[in-house]
């Protein structure tokens, strides 16, 4: 009867851990869900402002989501004790749309796309249980874009410069970061963006707040770009990434991009 009463116990200690455990999960999920403005990453592409579209040799060329797809997002959460990891993962189907002169005719194609946009999270619990049962968000990764894997479209790593406001390297790597220490950026300030690759066959370019502008080639495995950060205060994505050449110069090669989104602040 003891030995009976023992397992019994076993088994309600077991049932009790793994109903915790979800029930962690489960908080932590939702809390990501809450914080969508930080984690969740998507291109912005499809709603620029500016009635001309940057004119690449000679094509006219942006990005729109599939209309006949959703995004999906796969969140994976790691629970180990009072600690926790999340995998941030979003499918992204889409369109590259290019634009382009032939024979006097305006010519317009459709590549069709999908890229993946994964962010890295990490997570504390402290004694506030009315909050998410006491789960909070600690550090979080830059998000990273790529159309295949292995990529197609090389980066090393991306200096970002603005005197006396900023001095930093980006490596492409998940490195984290403390949710609280997202750069900070005085209103209108402009920044160097220096991009080192070996790649010679790929284009790159920094997207941010409906804006876009090509890195352009400066001298061996080194691309540069001046951008002016936007003059209304809030949060903002940096987006820089590459395109095969043949993504945007040839109508019969696929779309293919690397890239990594870099959250800023405007103060």
């Amino acid at each position: 009867m003891k030995k009976i009463f023992l397992f019994i116990l076993f088994v309600l200690l077991v049932l009790s851990c793994s109903l915790n455990k979800k029930s962690e999960e489960t908080n932590i999920n939702e809390l990501i869900y809450s914080l969508q403005d930080i984690l969740f990453e998507t291109y912005d592409a499809d709603q620029e402002t500016t009635q001309v579209k940057t004119t690449i040799d000679p094509f006219l060329w942006y990005r729109t989501k599939s209309s006949g797809d959703t995004i999906k997002y796969d969140v994976g959460i790691d629970v180990v004790g009072d600690s926790a990891y999340a995998t941030i993962k979003m499918i992204f189907p889409g369109d590259l749309n290019l634009w382009y002169i032939a024979d006097s005719d305006t010519v317009h194609i459709e590549k069709p796309y999908i890229d993946t946009f994964i962010k890295y999270c990490f997570f504390k619990k402290d004694t506030t249980l009315d909050y998410h049962n006491g789960w909070r968000l600690v550090k979080i990764t830059n998000t990273f874009v790529k159309t295949k894997n292995p990529s197609d479209v090389n980066i090393d790593s991306i200096k970002i410069f603005a005197d006396g406001v900023i001095d930093t390297v980006i490596k492409m790597d998940t490195s984290y970061f403390a949710k609280n220490d997202i750069v900070k950026i005085p209103s209108g300030t402009v920044v160097e963006i220096t991009l080192f690759s070996p790649d010679t066959t790929s284009r790159f370019f920094a997207h941010t707040s409906l804006k876009r502008k090509e890195i352009i080639y400066s001298s061996e495995n080194i691309f540069t770009q001046n951008l002016r950060v936007p003059y209304i205060k809030k949060n903002y994505r940096l987006l820089i990434d590459g395109f095969t050449k043949g993504s945007l110069g040839d109508d019969s090669c696929d779309y293919s991009t690397f890239g990594i989104i870099l959250p800023y602040t405007v103060e």
